[in-house]
């Protein structure tokens, strides 16, 4: 009787303290787990639409400066689907490790990116058909206020084409090394992620198997002891 006593005795404490230990290393770590994935998609969403952000106001600086800047529609549009191409390279840079998660913001975005697109198109139609007329009222009317606006239009023209060759390449490179430093900034915590991915689960099958085998364990010894006497 002082045998089955200690015996269940002891059997009870250490399967409580098992069901305990257990379940402590178990939510412990479930919330550790998830503490990691809130922090890690707060920081990506934060990145990405901070960077979105970045990406939107770079293409259409530079749209409106072309908008009202430029002589020629081929020096227009080369430079605006120049820009329109590293546009949607960022975005599929997103949209290619991210598309469970954007394609619906995609698709929005998308949307209205092509919708302002053609009314950008439009109105920059409109504009060089004004621009034109002013032009030609100048030179039939007022000749001499023609050059004098055509000499003063070409050097400003030139100075800012100068300023935005600067600024172009400077933000062009800027971005692309934001980009660089955002694929490789996920990459790692993506990788030091996966890492306790691992570490979480490898603790929770450990405890789980310790758990079932002690419990087995003390089950057959139990039952062994009781047929024995």
């Amino acid at each position: 009787m002082i045998f089955f006593f200690f015996f269940f005795f002891f059997f009870f404490f250490f399967f409580f303290c098992d069901i305990f230990f257990f379940f402590f290393f178990f939510f412990f770590f479930f919330f550790f787990f998830f503490s990691i994935i809130i922090f890690f998609f707060f920081f990506f969403f934060f990145f990405f639409f901070f960077f979105l952000y970045c990406h939107f106001f770079f293409f259409f600086f530079f749209f409106f400066f072309f908008f009202f800047f430029s002589m020629e529609h081929f020096f227009f549009f080369f430079f605006f689907f120049f820009f329109f191409f590293f546009f949607i390279s960022s975005i599929f840079f997103f949209f290619f490790f991210f598309f469970f998660f954007f394609f619906f913001l995609t698709f929005i975005f998308f949307f209205f990116f092509f919708f302002f697109f053609f009314f950008f198109f439009f109105f920059n139609m409109f504009f060089f058909f004004f621009f034109f007329f002013f032009f030609f009222f100048f030179f039939f009317f007022f000749k001499f206020f023609f050059f004098f606006f055509f000499f003063f239009f070409f050097f400003f023209f030139f100075l800012l084409l100068f300023f935005f060759f600067f600024f172009f390449f400077f933000f062009f490179f800027f971005f692309c090394l934001i980009d660089f430093f955002f694929f490789f900034f996920f990459f790692f915590f993506f990788f030091f992620f996966i890492k306790y991915i691992f570490f979480f689960f490898f603790f929770f099958f450990f405890f789980f198997f310790f758990f079932v085998t002690k419990f087995f364990f003390f089950f057959f010894f139990f039952f062994f002891f009781f047929f024995f006497f």
